[in-house]
């Protein structure tokens, strides 16, 4: 079954291949995250497949140096690593992500 969704995780028009149960599941994690966001601004995330603290503290606050930080305010949201050093995040959940204020808090502590 082709569904095609518009909720900002895929491009609009695009076809998503997958049983409707993810599909549902997929278009109401883009409804809540477009929701969050409005309601508190960036410092919230929804994980997806492949997330992991080093990628979030990268590609999401946009310093890969604070990971450590990003990994303390979401420790309980971490899997198990398989692999030495890379901690993966559940899929589905709600991370903090630091503010700007406490980024900098986190560097003046570590000079």
């Amino acid at each position: 079954m082709n569904i095609v969704l518009d909720d900002g995780a895929i491009e609009s028009g695009e076809k998503f291949e997958g049983d409707e149960k993810t599909a549902e599941l997929s278009m109401a994690l883009g409804v809540l995250h477009k929701l969050m966001e409005e309601e508190h601004g960036a410092y919230l995330y929804i994980t997806k497949e492949g997330d992991t603290v080093e990628l979030v503290a990268r590609d999401v606050v946009g310093d890969a140096r604070t990971a450590p930080l990003v990994f303390s305010m979401n420790k309980e949201h971490v899997l198990q690593s398989e692999q030495y050093g890379v901690y993966p995040f559940k899929v589905g959940v709600v991370l903090n992500l630091p503010t700007p204020r406490q980024i900098k808090e986190f560097f003046d502590a570590r000079q």
